[in-house]
């Protein structure tokens, strides 16, 4: 049962914007994840106008504070109040995209008035930290990890998934980018698994159990080959493309072959 107010009646959130469809000749249609109620879906009338007030307020990765009226499907936004801008997310074209990619995310997979304060809290703090890197790809894995570990899907990197033996000195390790988690070469069959350089496998649990993104040092082809490999996990449990994830590689193809040193 809903914890809302009832039908019409105007009730205040905190909110993080995560994405937002045009209805109509002036209206946004947007996507807020809140504090206290979880994913929300809100209209923003005339905010496409160039006179509104709310023009400069209504758009993705702001964190806002909002007076909204309750309807049906869709509330109604009377008000807002900038908390966070957010604005080192908008000069810079990585930040943005892996913030856009962490939106589509959220939106994707949390639940419509299911109230998660301390991810709430989590995705806020990647936001701040989003928002002022220098490294953004290593802040997006960061988070992947951390979703995936948030939703239930736990992975070992120092074991074989499959046979669960540990991994030792310069093992192959290969990434199964369906099922999570990696297997060892005796266990490695069909088409779902990537071959992990020794770098890409070293930095898995380190970023797995930091409390903040760890400086990078891998390259960037092994940093894209662990985002990738994550995006196609997050996909098949989606059921649906991630399409924001595909503008982070905007000039290299993918290439899904199963070799040993391929990434995209």
């Amino acid at each position: 049962m809903s914890n809302l107010p009832p039908n019409r009646h105007p009730f205040e959130v905190q909110a993080i914007q995560l994405r937002s469809y045009a209805y109509g000749e002036s209206d946004l249609i947007v996507v807020l994840f809140t504090r206290e109620y979880g994913v929300i879906r809100a209209m923003a009338r005339g905010v496409r106008k160039a006179r509104s007030r709310m023009s400069g307020l209504i758009a993705p990765l702001r964190c806002n504070h909002f007076l909204l009226k309750r309807g049906r499907t869709l509330h109604g936004i009377s008000q807002a109040e900038s908390i966070h801008a957010f604005s080192g997310l908008h000069d810079d074209y990585d930040r943005l995209m892996a913030g856009l990619a962490i939106g589509e995310l959220v939106a994707q997979f949390c639940q419509e008035e299911d109230a998660q304060p301390e991810f709430y809290d989590a995705l806020l703090t990647t936001l701040f930290l989003l928002s002022e890197s220098s490294q953004p790809r290593s802040v997006l894995l960061w988070f992947l990890l951390y979703f995936l570990e948030s939703q239930g899907f736990y992975a070992d990197w120092e074991q074989c998934q499959q046979c669960g033996s540990d991994f030792g000195g310069q093992a192959y390790r290969f990434q199964n980018v369906i099922e999570g988690g990696l297997r060892c070469e005796r266990c490695k069959q069909g088409p779902d698994h990537r071959f992990l350089t020794y770098e890409q496998a070293m930095a898995l649990p380190v970023y797995q159990l930091a409390h903040a993104p760890p400086e990078s040092t891998l390259s960037e082809k092994d940093l894209n080959g662990l985002i990738w490999n994550l995006q196609q996990q997050l996909q098949h449990l989606a059921g649906r493309e991630l399409r924001t994830f595909s503008f982070l590689y905007p000039n290299q193809p993918v290439n899904t072959t199963t070799q040993r040193g391929t990434s995209p």
